[in-house]
Order: C-alpha cells, then sequence, then structure tokens
C-alpha cells in the first residue's frame, strides 16, 4: 500500500472514531437533560410526557399506553398514550380509561406480577393474535412502573405498554427500554404521591363549592316520589350544570336482561325532535346487557363511566348496529358520556350525555362531581320505585288483613297452618272456600273457581313398611311440591291424613286439571330420602270446578267424588 493509501485509511479510521464520540457526546448530553428535566420537575403530566417521548425515540416502538395507579389504588389510569397512526382518533376516547385491577388484562398482569408481558402475532394464542390483528401490530409488551421506598419496600407506580408493527423488540431493545422506565421510576413515584394529594385537595375544594347548591338539589329530590318525576328532574339538572344538548336515562330490567330508556329530554327546543326520534329507537330495541351491544351496555357491565371527545370521529368505524343507529338519529352527536348509576356501589342503570353543536370538555372536578351524583341519582331512583309500589302494596295488605280481621277471633287459640307441612290446615280451609265462594258469587265477571283433592296412594302400607317418621318425611315433601306448584293466590291445605286440597281462584276446570296433572307428575318425579333407603310415592287427584247452584259442600263432596274414581281406575291419575 502506498503512503497516499496509508494516510487515506488513518485519515478515514480518525473521522470514524470522531463521529463515534459526537454521537456519543450528543447521547451523553440528551441523557444529562432528560435528568436535568426528570430532576426540576414534580408534576407526574410532564414526567410522563417526557417518558412518551423517549418511548417513542426508541427504534421499533410505534406507540405506547402509559397506567398510572389511581388514589383508591383500584384501577390503572391511562394518563399518556400515543397510538399508531391509523388509530390516533381513538387516543381522546381511552385517555384517562380505567383497568380495574380485578379484571385480567396484560396491563393487570404486568403491574401486579410485577414482570414484562408480551403478546406476539406470531407464538401467542389465538385470542391474543386476534387482539393483535385488530390493532394491526406485530407484538405488544407491558412492562411495570415501580420505585423502592426508604424503607426498601416496593411500590408500584404503574405500566408502560409499547406497541411494534413491523417486528419484535429485540433483547437489547427491551433491557433499554427496562433501564429507560427504571429512571423514571423514583420521580414518577414522587410525582405520583404529589399527583395524589393535589387530588385530594382538588376534591375538597370542589366539593365545598357544590356543597350548598347540591344540597339545595337533593332536598327537591328527595321531596319526588314518583320515579317519572325523579327522571326528569335528574336529567335537567345535569344538564344546567353540564354543556350537554340531549340527555337520556337508562334502567337495568334484571328479568329481560335489557336497559330501558326511562326518559330523554334536551335542553333546547330545536334539539327536542332528535331526542324523541332517538328515545322512540331506544324503547323500540331496548339494549342488551352485552358488552358488545354498544356503550351504554359497556358503561353499565364495567361499571365505569365511558367517553367519547368526538363522535364525528367515530362514525366511520364499525360500530355496534343499535349505537350507530342512535347517534345517526340525533343528527349531530360529538361528545358522548355514558356514565353508570349506581346504588350500594353496584349498577342499576346508565346516563348518556350527549352535546350536538360542538365537542365539549369537562373539567376532572365537575367529572368527578357527575360520579358522586350518579350514586346519589341510584339511591333517589332506587327510593322513587320503592314508593311506586307502595300503593300496590297496600292495597295487598289491605286484602290480607280483611282476611286475618276475619279470623282473628278463632285464631286466637289456634294456629292457621299445619305444623308438619307448613300447608295451611282444615280450619283455614272451611274459611277460605266459603268465603271465597261468597265473593264468586257477588262478581259479575265470574272468572272460575276450582278445587283440587290430593291423596298419597298406599299411605297405610307405607307407613306399616317403613314407619311413621318416613310417612311424615313424604308427607312433608309431598306438601313441599303441591306449595311449589301453587300460584301465589291459591290456598294449599292439608285436609287430614295423606289427603291436600287446594283452592284455585280464578281457574276454569281446564286449568284445575292442569294444575292436577301437573302436581301428579311433580310427585310422581320426586325422591323422598329416609334413613334406610330414597323412595318415592304416587298421588291419586280429584279436581272440581264451582257450578251454578253449588255450595260449599256440594263443590268439596264432586272434588271427593273425583278422587275417588282416581284411585278406582288405578291410581296414580287425575279425574275431574
Amino acid at each position: 500500500m502506498t503512503n497516499t493509501g496509508k494516510c487515506n485509511q488513518v485519515l478515514q479510521t480518525t473521522r470514524t472514531e470522531r463521529d463515534e464520540a459526537l454521537a456519543e457526546i450528543a447521547r451523553l448530553r440528551s441523557s444529562q437533560e432528560m435528568l436535568e428535566a426528570i430532576s426540576v420537575s414534580m408534576e407526574i403530566g410532564t414526567l410522563l410526557e417526557l417518558l412518551g417521548n423517549k418511548i417513542l425515540a426508541t427504534e421499533g416502538i410505534d406507540g405506547f399506553v402509559i397506567n398510572i395507579l389511581d388514589m383508591a389504588g383500584e384501577n390503572l389510569i391511562c394518563m399518556n398514550l400515543r397510538y399508531p397512526d391509523e388509530f390516533r382518533h381513538l387516543e381522546a376516547t381511552f385517555r384517562n380509561y380505567k383497568y380495574p385491577l380485578t379484571t385480567p388484562s396484560p396491563h393487570v398482569t404486568a403491574f401486579t406480577e410485577q414482570r414484562p408481558v408480551a403478546l406476539d402475532a406470531e407464538t401467542g394464542t389465538e385470542e391474543e393474535r386476534e387482539a393483535l390483528a385488530r390493532w394491526k401490530l406485530r407484538q405488544s409488551l407491558a412492562l411495570p412502573i415501580s420505585a423502592a421506598d426508604s424503607s426498601g419496600a416496593l411500590v408500584r407506580v404503574g405500566t408502560v405498554m409499547v406497541f411494534c408493527q413491523n417486528a419484535a423488540l429485540t433483547a437489547q431493545t427491551q433491557e433499554s427500554l427496562q433501564d429507560l422506565i427504571r429512571v423514571f421510576s423514583v420521580p414518577l413515584c414522587n410525582a405520583q404521591r404529589h399527583a395524589h394529594l393535589l387530588q385530594q385537595q382538588a376534591v375538597f375544594a370542589a366539593a365545598a363549592t357544590e356543597q350548598e347548591r347540591f344540597l339545595r338539589f337533593v332536598t327537591e329530590v328527595n321531596s319526588l316520589t314518583l320515579p317519572d318525576k325523579i327522571f326528569e328532574l335528574i336529567l335537567t339538572e345535569l344538564m344546567r350544570r353540564m354543556p350537554f344538548d340531549v340527555a337520556s336515562l337508562f334502567i337495568a330490567n334484571t328479568d329481560t336482561d335489557v336497559l330501558e330508556c326511562r326518559k330523554t329530554l334536551a335542553n333546547d327546543a330545536r334539539f327536542a325532535p332528535q331526542a324523541e326520534a332517538m328515545h322512540t329507537y331506544c324503547v323500540d330495541k331496548p339494549y342488551r346487557l352485552d358488552i358488545q351491544d354498544g356503550g351504554p351496555p359497556h358503561a353499565f357491565i364495567k361499571n365505569i363511566p365511558l367517553v367519547f371527545k368526538d363522535v364525528q370521529q367515530l362514525m366511520h368505524l364499525q360500530l355496534p348496529t343499535k349505537s350507530r343507529k342512535a347517534l345517526e338519529l340525533l343528527q349531530s352527536p360529538h361528545t358522548l358520556i355514558n356514565m353508570p348509576i349506581r346504588f350500594k356501589g353496584k349498577p342499576i342503570g346508565v346516563l348518556m350525555l350527549t352535546s350536538l353543536v360542538e365537542p365539549v370538555t369537562i373539567s376532572e372536578a365537575d367529572f368527578r362531581f357527575f360520579e358522586l351524583l350518579s350514586d346519589f341519582f341510584g339511591a333517589a331512583i332506587t327510593n322513587a320505585n320503592t314508593y311506586a309500589r307502595a300503593d300496590e302494596q297496600h292495597r295487598e295488605i289491605g286484602r290480607l288483613n280483611l282476611i286475618l280481621q276475619d279470623k282473628i277471633d278463632e285464631l286466637a287459640d289456634q294456629v292457621a297452618t299445619d305444623k308438619l307441612t307448613g300447608l295451611f290446615n282444615f280450619r283455614s280451609f272451611e274459611q277460605e272456600i266459603l268465603r271465597r265462594l261468597n265473593e264468586y258469587q257477588r262478581q259479575s265477571a265470574r272468572l272460575g273457581l276450582s278445587i283440587v283433592m290430593v291423596d298419597i296412594d298406599h299411605f297405610k302400607n307405607f307407613n306399616d313398611n317403613y314407619g311413621h317418621a318416613a310417612g311424615n318425611t313424604v308427607l312433608a315433601g309431598v306438601a313441599h311440591e303441591i306449595a311449589k306448584l301453587s300460584r301465589k293466590m291459591d290456598m294449599a291445605c292439608r285436609y287430614g291424613g295423606e289427603e291436600f286440597v287446594v283452592i284455585l281462584p280464578k281457574c276454569e276446570a281446564e286449568g284445575a286439571l292442569i294444575f292436577a296433572e301437573r302436581v301428579r307428575v311433580a310427585v310422581e318425579q320426586a325422591r323422598f330420602e329416609i334413613e334406610t333407603a330414597v323412595l318415592g310415592v304416587t298421588v291419586s287427584v280429584g279436581a272440581a270446578t264451582f257450578v251454578e247452584g253449588d255450595t260449599q259442600q256440594s263443590l268439596f263432596e264432586r272434588a271427593d267424588q273425583a278422587l275417588y274414581r282416581a284411585k278406582r281406575a288405578g291410581r296414580n291419575q287425575v279425574c275431574g
């Protein structure tokens, strides 16, 4: 090699070393600037912004979510995030999203178990691959944020989840990411405590400001007893306090597993047509209590608020059919909140507030107050429903009191029920059938009155073979089967020995025979445990229905004759 070639080679080597040194100086200067910025900040938002920028600067990372443990220690809250470009419009929706520590997720697992949790599109389970595919990701990685306090105890702060679209992170990159999180752990721990103190101060200040106004509202709500009036007052007050244009109130019907839209109001007459159209649709097509059916059931089932900063940015996405239709009927929805209504911590319904003119911003204090109000609304609505049932209950109590008043003199020295079976006794039967006959004959529109007599087949032989204790077990068991099949208005009695009789008001002959057959089948299928075995018995059943001219005695005798025919025909059957 010539001298010139050697000189060029040395020069090239020198330049390379110079460039590497300059890069190292730049890296150290950047690290120093980052550490200086961390050291002078106690604001958790500033620290999270710094951490987020450093994460995004890491090669191979296309997005992130940073969650911080809330003040109650019950949820991880999304405090900073950056989604890949295609999903940036969802950032406002998921900012401040809560991940309850009781609900499994990669965030929660990384936090509780203090270990990395990776989901990989190539090596993960089918469910994990599907989740990554929805977000068009190659890999996600959740890492815990934690620090040791002055005593050495571990303080859990939160989690970081990073998103990779094109390739999985190398082991070296993962280690660098964990080193970065360790740098931020102690400052974030201190900032978290500081933020919790500020949050407490803000809550106290908001509570003091709202106290007088809230007490007036509480007084007005508590003075009402009709649910519909309560619903209207709640929605009116919410829209007076918060900048929304339409408010709807949904109450859960657990019998049918739906959210029923009970009230919808607009804060301005120009929005009334949209509000009415959406209300009509939600009444006709109620939300199922299924998280896939839309926002209101999602908020109800998860028992967390669901906030959409601007619905217009979501309308091009694939939304649940009912939610899309309801939003389209509102014509121009923007900010939307689904807030659970709770009673004793459990959701009983959902409040949905929507702005129609433009997106609106709700302060943290107002949002927290909204959550507190939802708990109060839950109690007010529950109480109103109780009051609404009061008249019906009062009438029922009045009816029962009339029965008791007729019996009170006779029952002073005897009980109305049979001690062994828990059914009404013979005297109660005689009084009730007489009362029912008199009542029936006074009615202009007669709806039928029937009685059914039940007799245990071969009961004497059963007692002889197995003893009276076993017989008592069978008597109580047969009585239980009869009571289960009787309606609230029916009266099941032990007539004597192994015989039972049931009074069936508002029941024609066909219905009496159907009831009798159900009793026969239920007893035939039942099994009764005695000391030595598990046994079954059968019953014969007779039914009779009131006809013009019947007396208490004649009605009973016809039922008894029907029972006798059933026994004579071979037992274990029904005759009418």
